[in-house]
Order: structure tokens, then C-alpha cells, then sequence
């Protein structure tokens, strides 16, 4: 986690921009994408994959788009209709600062973020578990992982609560 986090800490912004654009890219090409009736993103922070502009591709696209927002120990999705329904929230991060809750489409793509990945899908994230108490409620989802190629790594060492992604792309 450390080492990557250290690399990713010294990312040039243009770097992210243009990696980023290549990623959403060739989610944006996916049968998973295309097909999903809506999408459940995060928004970026610290050098993760900049995924605004697929959440600006699923709208123009008739899809339905969430993101969550932290409330104690949980994440919870609400729908958002335009990035003016954000504000900031946890450690900084643009949350939506209310509306519907996003319970009703399990059948959702959810793309989530990460520090490493495997090509297993095994998963490190930052320690906090959200994403795997989120999962273990809500099983339904294909969960694809956006994710700059120096974040795959050959073997990541996993615990019993980790829950891995279905999918990670990458600028490759």
C-alpha cells in the first residue's frame, strides 16, 4: 500500500489527466458498461483515476449515476443529476449533500477505487473497509476497478473480509 501510494503521490497532474482519459475510455467500451441501466462511481481524490468524465458519459448516455457518501462507518450511494449536487465531505472528498438513496438498482456497475489489484481481483484499499461492508451488503453489483497499470501487481495478499472486483481496467 505504502509503495504505491508513494508513486502515485508523485503523479503529474497532466499524467492523471491523460492516463484517466484512456482508462474511462475503454470502460466506456465494456459490455458491462454499456449495459448497465446505472452506474455507481466515486469521486476522485489524491491521485486516483479520474472517473468524472465517465460519470458525464453515463448521463449523456440516459444512465442513472450515484456516488457515495460516508455516514459513520458506512457508504452509502445517492443518485446525482449534475456535479453541482456535491459538496465536500469526508477527508474532502465531493459527496452528494442529499437527495435519493440509490438502494434500488442492484444490478448497478460499480466502479471503485483502489491502492493496488491483482489479476485475480483481489483488492488493497485504504484500510478503511467501506467498499468491502458495502459489498458484503450488496452483492448484486459487477464491480470493475479503474486503475493506472503500475497499481496491477502480480500477487496481493488478501484477508478473510477482503472482496475483490470483477474487472480491473487499466490504461492498457
Amino acid at each position: 500500500r505504502k509503495q504505491i501510494l508513494s508513486i502515485r503521490k508523485k503523479l503529474a497532474p497532466e499524467w492523471i489527466v491523460e492516463k484517466s482519459k484512456s482508462i474511462v475510455s475503454n470502460i466506456l467500451v465494456t459490455y458491462e458498461y454499456i449495459n448497465a441501466p446505472c452506474i455507481y462511481a466515486y469521486m476522485p481524490a489524491k491521485g486516483e483515476v479520474d472517473v468524472t468524465a465517465l460519470i458525464e458519459a453515463a448521463w449523456r448516455d440516459g444512465k442513472r449515476v450515484a456516488v457515495p457518501k460516508v455516514i459513520d462507518k458506512d457508504m452509502i450511494f445517492y443518485y446525482i443529476k449534475s456535479f453541482d449536487d456535491l459538496e465536500s465531505g469526508y477527508f474532502g472528498i465531493l459527496e452528494p449533500k442529499e437527495g435519493l438513496e440509490a438502494a434500488a438498482c442492484e444490478n448497478a456497475l460499480l466502479i471503485i477505487p483502489g491502492v493496488a489489484f491483482d489479476k485475480e481481483g483481489h483488492r488493497i484499499g485504504y484500510g478503511g473497509g467501506f467498499y468491502d461492508r458495502y459489498l458484503e451488503e450488496h452483492a448484486g453489483h459487477f464491480v470493475m476497478a479503474p486503475a493506472y497499470d503500475f497499481q496491477v501487481v502480480d500477487r496481493i495478499v488478501v484477508e478473510e473480509h477482503d472482496i475483490g472486483v470483477d474487472m480491473v481496467v487499466s490504461e492498457r
